[in-house]
């Protein structure tokens, strides 16, 4: 994310029960893993799902793994592009 001008050194992974009381009108899930376990929102949420394969393959750091991961940043940046145009 560096390589385009987002610093995301300072983010977290954060529990899904953090957000569910939070007003939350859109969900949008990117792996079928995270699809599946999608909790119920307690709000009238719209939910929308990307398939976009996760390009994690192990813990190794290996620069021919490069390539997937932007690949993936790729396909989520043109989804979301293309997602703040419908929602507007």
């Amino acid at each position: 994310m560096e390589e385009i001008g987002i610093n995301i050194s300072k983010h977290t992974s954060d529990h899904i029960n953090d957000y569910l009381n939070m007003g939350i009108n859109i969900v949008i899930t990117v792996c079928d893993n995270a699809n599946n376990a999608c909790p119920t929102f307690p709000e009238d949420v719209k939910r929308l799902h990307w398939s976009i394969v996760d390009p994690f393959r192990n813990w190794n750091f290996d620069l021919n793994q490069l390539s997937a991961f932007r690949e993936t940043r790729k396909e989520i940046k043109l989804r979301l592009l293309k997602f703040i145009q419908e929602y507007k």
